[in-house]
């Protein structure tokens, strides 16, 4: 769980010794029982949230050419999502409209080369 330093009790604590373990503490606390630094969990905010625009094809092909022009190697490169930033209900609402998703695009892995030739009938 992530935890943040609690300010306020830190202000309040007259010594801190910070070979001592960190202590979860309220905000009306004047300090931690052993003296060591006082934490307060981070709260979980909905916003501002990420969405996401998923791909419709799997890869895309990047072609090496050498000095001449010439077409040397072409790369086959996995896709990757757009991102999009949302601060609030009516961003988020406009956003889901429009196209965008809440969940991650996860890529797939490239086809195998070798695959068509080990295929059995």
């Amino acid at each position: 769980m992530p935890f943040e330093i609690n300010e306020q009790v830190f202000k309040r604590q007259t010594t801190v010794n910070l070979r001592m373990q960190q202590e979860t503490v309220t905000d009306d606390a004047t300090g931690t029982q052993a003296g060591g630094l006082p934490v307060r969990l981070i709260p979980h905010r909905e916003y501002p949230r990420v969405v996401y625009f998923h791909p419709t094809k799997l890869f895309w092909e990047k072609e090496h050419r050498n000095d001449k022009f010439e077409l040397v190697f072409v790369e086959k490169i996995p896709t990757e999502h757009d991102t999009k930033l949302v601060h609030n209900q009516e961003e988020l609402e406009q956003a889901l409209a429009e196209g965008w998703v809440k969940e991650p695009y996860i890529a797939k892995p490239l086809p195998d080369p070798k695959a068509k030739i080990y295929a059995r009938k």
